[in-house]
């Protein structure tokens, strides 16, 4: 089977956010081929956005760490979905149940829709913490649905504050 071109995000919003995402990369690298990182930005969330995440009594606002990674996947898609789905269930934090969340927001040109996956993700082109991150690593990348490249798609974001830049995405390679 042909190596598939894969951009997936991975988002932590547990108190050892940073120190989650590599672990989630080392873990990647086990399983697929991680070609490219994006850098890795501190960001914001109002709580009600993640569903799946828990909420500490008085907490209205989540603070986390964003990544985007370019990797070659050579199984079917419906298996890359399965993998991730995996991958998020074993990184959960059993004792606050916050997760790393991992998405996949494109596999090169396919558009699917099944209950399981969703491609391209379809909310990667209104989430800056997504969108702008994959710009680093597929600006020219032409969004299936949107006819649109990435780059483009993200200077039409609003202007509004996401995120700040924290660390380059190559660092996390080296934290264990």
């Amino acid at each position: 089977m042909l190596e598939k071109d894969v951009l997936i995000s991975l988002k932590s919003f547990s108190g050892r956010g940073v120190q989650r995402l590599s672990e989630a990369i080392h873990k990647l690298q086990k399983i697929v081929k991680v070609e490219k990182l994006s850098s890795v930005f501190k960001v914001s969330r109002q709580a009600e956005s993640f569903m799946s995440i828990a909420l500490e009594d008085g907490e209205e606002e989540l603070e986390g760490f964003a990544i985007v990674l370019a990797i070659k996947f050579d199984g079917p898609t419906v298996q890359l979905s399965e993998l991730m789905g995996r991958l998020e269930t074993e990184l959960t934090d059993q004792v606050t149940r916050r997760v790393v969340s991992v998405n996949v927001l494109a596999v090169k040109n396919e558009v699917l829709k099944t209950p399981q996956l969703t491609l391209p993700h379809p909310e990667f082109h209104l989430r800056p913490e997504e969108l702008i991150l994959a710009c680093e690593l597929w600006p020219e990348y032409e969004h299936p649905i949107l006819h649109r490249p990435l780059r483009e798609i993200a200077q039409s974001l609003p202007n509004k504050v996401w995120g700040e830049f924290h660390c380059q995405g190559q660092t996390l390679l080296d934290k264990r």
